[in-house]
């Protein structure tokens, strides 16, 4: 539930961040280099043993490890510790910080953006809207983030759940079956025959 409210509400947190930040530059792309190289890339799985969470700045600097989300709230801390604009910004697979200057590419392109998050005063102003979606891409991305990730044990419960799903319909339509007509309802309806 924490991280379903972190998603639409992210804990952006500069006093967790504060003394590093300062000793950053001032250029947002290196800082944001600094971000990227400090925090190592460690998707759910491998951070918590679940796939998938939505940290909190102090999370992701206590392990130093983090998937976007991580890298993202850590990056928009240092930004808000400094006094420097930026805004979040989130495709259908992937967040990221946006800052004056920077050039998106890739998944981090703006037409691929379906909200966006900038700090007011007093709290959040945020935009919704229709993004594109390379499908291909994004179930590779979800591949990638979800099942290559995981571990072989979660791999075999997660294929047996929807092995288990998928023959739900069928063993509802044979208890039916059985239920309508007996379970062996043809022995009883042969012939008696009896001799004199």
């Amino acid at each position: 539930m924490r991280s379903i409210q972190n998603a639409w509400r992210p804990v952006i947190d500069a006093d967790v961040v504060r003394d590093w930040a300062l000793t950053l530059p001032a250029n947002p792309r290196q800082i944001e280099a600094a971000v990227l190289e400090r925090i190592t890339y460690a998707v759910p799985w491998e951070t918590d043993g679940v796939p998938w969470t939505f940290p909190t700045p102090a999370e992701v600097m206590a392990r130093n490890a983090g998937d976007c989300q991580g890298r993202a709230v850590v990056l928009a801390s240092v930004f808000e510790a400094r006094g420097m604009p930026y805004r979040l910004e989130a495709s259908f697979d992937h967040i990221w910080v946006d800052y004056p200057g920077r050039k998106g590419t890739g998944i981090e392109n703006p037409n691929k953006v379906m909200v966006r998050r900038a700090p007011t005063s007093d709290g959040w102003a945020s935009r919704m809207r229709l993004p594109e979606i390379d499908w291909a891409e994004s179930w590779r991305i979800e591949r990638e983030y979800f099942w290559d990730t995981a571990p072989w044990l979660r791999r075999i419960l997660i294929a047996s759940g929807w092995i288990v799903l998928a023959l739900i319909p069928t063993v509802r339509r044979r208890a039916r079956s059985i239920g309508a007509h007996g379970p062996s309802s043809h022995h009883h309806d042969a012939p008696v025959i009896t001799s004199h």
